[in-house]
Order: C-alpha cells, then structure tokens, then sequence
C-alpha cells in the first residue's frame, strides 16, 4: 500500500516538476529561434514550430548563449524554408 500511494505522489508531482526543469539556456533557445527565425521577415508570417533546446556545450549554458544559438538556428531555419 505504501509504494502505491509513492506512485501516486510521483504521479501528481511530476507535473511540477516538470515546469520547473526548464533552463535559462532553454528560455533563451527558444527566444532566440523566434527572433532569428523573424529576422528578415517583411511581414508577419506566424510563429515557427521551436524544435526541443539542444543539450548546451561545455561552458555555453546561460540565456544569452541559447539565445545566440537559437538566433542562428532560426534565421537559417527560415532562410531554407523560402
């Protein structure tokens, strides 16, 4: 009965501690793909789908370096796209 109810803790807290395992890396990743991926757009063309952060290199793990990494990765994203 214990582990049953261990099951059913992990269950229901698992939610939240999902929303709390995002990174700054990750944050930055996907702001930096929007603005890359509308970087030279002449109108507004929608939201591109973010694809899921990559594991961030050695060292290069702050918001400003997931932010430049998405920047490229959008902005080439949308430039193979046209």
């Amino acid at each position: 009965m214990k582990s049953f109810l261990k099951i059913i803790g992990i269950i229901l807290l698992f939610p939240f501690i999902l929303s709390f395992g995002q990174s700054d890396y990750c944050n930055g990743w996907e702001a930096g793909y929007i603005s890359g991926y509308k970087y030279n757009q002449t109108y507004a063309e929608g939201e591109p789908i973010i694809p899921i952060c990559p594991i961030p290199e050695i060292d290069k793990d702050t918001y400003q370096d997931g932010f430049n990494i998405g920047f490229l990765s959008g902005k080439s994203e949308y430039e193979n796209n046209k």
